[in-house]
């Protein structure tokens, strides 16, 4: 509750009514909770919601006509948290708690050291990337800093010069997805031969699972032939081989990242 009265605040300095601040920042949590339901039911290990967040959601209902230019410069500014929900904290957090229970630590110490976590880390990573910029110079930053931080911008200042009025088209297209998903949902509660999943159906159209397609249908494929022809308990012996190839992938892509703060040079993006 404090957080959310800090991060009204924080709005209404920006230029939001404390209204339009409440209804973005609620929709800002409602989809940092389904990307936490999507990473505990489905481990995906990305999940990109680009063009996704409260801004869009409310320029898509009411219109930027009737938005003044300092409240669309506030949503400008909060860009940077709203981009792309590739890096939202609340999963992590999540995963955390749950590693902490598994090896029976103690609740109320994790809560408070992801709470501790959260806030130092906010400002550490500030710090960071300014120490970076003026060090090695902006130009020298990739995509992320040198041109991705003004991408918010851009679509602002589309929004600033538009004069249109509710999308009505584009309203109706998040009815139907949110609608959509709720009947897959109650789909697969109902029915256990039912294949298709709502985490598919919301993460399939995002460029990011492009890159994890084909190691998802491996690892589907490898999970069905060994459930259906050497049953579970061969399957919970294949659990630490799958654990180790996961692990294995990102020591290789850890790697290549100290490689190239050691030699200052771009390395190979294992993840692309």
């Amino acid at each position: 509750m404090g957080g959310l009265l800090l991060s009204m605040w924080f709005a209404t300095t920006l230029g939001m009514s404390a209204a339009i601040g409440f209804v973005y920042l609620i929709l800002y949590l409602i989809i940092n909770m389904a990307i936490a339901k999507v990473r505990a039911e489905a481990g995906a290990p990305i999940h990109g919601f680009h063009y996704a967040g409260p801004g869009h959601v409310l320029v898509t209902a009411v219109g930027p006509n009737i938005m003044s230019t300092r409240q669309l410069v506030g949503w400008a500014l909060m860009g940077g948290f709203n981009h792309a929900y590739t890096g939202v904290p609340m999963p992590h957090q999540l995963e955390g708690m749950k590693i902490g229970e598994l090896v029976d630590a103690n609740r109320q110490r994790v809560s408070l050291a992801a709470a501790v976590a959260t806030v130092v880390g906010s400002f550490a990573g500030v710090w960071v990337l300014l120490h970076f910029c003026y060090r090695e110079g902006v130009e020298q930053m990739l995509w992320a800093v040198k041109s991705g931080s003004g991408h918010g911008w851009g679509i602002i200042n589309l929004w600033m010069n538009s004069s249109i009025g509710p999308n009505w088209v584009g309203l109706g297209g998040i009815v139907f997805g949110f609608l959509f998903a709720c009947w897959l949902m109650w789909m697969r509660f109902h029915f256990v031969w039912w294949p298709f999943h709502p985490i598919g159906y919301a993460i399939a159209p995002d460029w990011t699972t492009g890159l994890i397609w084909i190691p998802l249908i491996i690892g589907w494929l490898a999970k069905t032939l060994i459930m259906r022809y050497l049953g579970p308990r061969t399957y919970q012996v294949a659990v630490p081989l799958a654990l180790g190839l996961i692990v294995g992938e990102f020591t290789v892509g850890g790697f290549w990242a100290v490689l190239a703060m050691v030699t200052r040079h771009v390395q190979y993006f294992f993840w692309t």
